[in-house]
């Protein structure tokens, strides 16, 4: 389940670039609409992505953000890793 905030930054993501699918661009991009300061780490195996502000970091196999193809798979993705970031 996709924590409240998770699921505004991602719509607010979406309004504000409506047809981009990539997952590390639009986390990148998450403090033109909300109070986070996003941090992405690439690797050759993993994606890393943190928030300054909560400490927290989520770590994603990179063949999972690349095999993703449209808007819809991109927030549904962008939602899991924001609601781990999020969370108390």
């Amino acid at each position: 389940m996709s924590h409240p905030q998770a699921l505004d930054i991602t719509e607010k993501l979406r309004a504000a670039y409506p047809d981009n699918p990539l997952v590390a661009d639009l986390f990148l991009n998450v403090g033109e609409v909300a109070d986070f300061s996003p941090q992405l780490t690439t690797g050759e195996e993993d994606f890393i992505f943190s928030f300054k502000e909560t400490a927290k970091s989520k770590t994603v196999k990179t063949e999972v953000v690349l095999a993703v193809e449209s808007t819809s798979q991109a927030d549904e993705l962008l939602k899991n890793i924001i609601s781990q970031l999020v969370r108390k």
